[in-house]
């Protein structure tokens, strides 16, 4: 009643206020549970916000239903480890920006030590990936012959497919949880990609279609996480 009245206070409509009630989070410390409202040791947001950090509390406290009990590994949350959701997703952001930053810095030949230009030029690089000015041969980003690199692409492709309906899907159900856990796999979809696909240092045309990739990937991740509340460094 007070949250309604103060939302009229304020000039909005209290009847769009909802109250979503999440189960206990179970903090994991050193490998022992306690619950941040036992009142024998209390444990607050702000001390975990502390010891952890603004993003990984957001990103953990996000990741799971709130009709679910969450283990908060508190040790693991602090980690720079794959197994560390928001780390792995934060990676991969920060992976893609550094293929961007690649493709327009020097190079150095190794045998030689010879400087090398950039594969492009910062101008040639906008036109690759800006949206206005796409003209990429999708073909391209795949070779028939490597199956490998085949699948990983599909699956990339049609994971960044499936964010519009993803956050859609999200608004409707007031389940902001489902885009943390698809962040997560398109993470783990980008990192696979990279595994069997090179994306520098090959032919141009497939370099462009790839770069053009690369790029979509770290925007879509950016978009993910900003919704989160999540920063997405471009280095780490």
């Amino acid at each position: 009643a007070r949250m309604k009245a103060a939302l009229e206070a304020l000039g909005f409509d209290s009847n769009k206020l909802e109250v979503l009630l999440g189960q206990l989070v179970n903090l994991i410390i050193s490998g022992e549970q306690d619950r941040m409202g036992k009142r024998k040791k209390m444990i607050t947001l702000e001390d975990l916000v502390n010891d952890v950090g603004v993003d990984a509390t957001r990103y953990w406290m996000i990741m799971r239903s709130i009709d679910t009990t969450l283990d908060f590994d508190v040790d693991l949350a602090k980690s720079n480890t794959d197994e560390n959701p928001v780390f792995y997703v934060q990676y991969a952001h920060a992976r893609a920006c550094s293929i961007l930053r690649n493709a327009v810095a020097t190079r150095l030949n190794q045998d030689t030590q010879e400087i090398l230009p950039p594969y492009f030029t910062h101008e040639q690089l906008e036109e690759i990936i800006s949206a206005d000015k796409f003209n990429i041969d999708i073909n391209a980003l795949w070779d028939e012959k490597d199956e490998k690199s085949l699948n990983a692409t599909k699956t990339l492709l049609l994971k960044l497919e499936a964010f519009q309906d993803t956050v859609q899907t999200a608004a409707r159900c007031r389940t902001p949880y489902i885009i943390a856990r698809y962040v997560q796999e398109l993470a783990g979809d980008f990192h696979h990609f990279y595994t069997f696909s090179r994306v520098l240092n090959v032919e141009e045309s497939i370099m462009k279609a790839r770069l053009a990739l690369v790029a979509a990937t770290k925007q879509v991740i950016f978009n993910g996480l900003n919704l989160l509340g999540v920063s997405a460094p471009e280095k780490m």
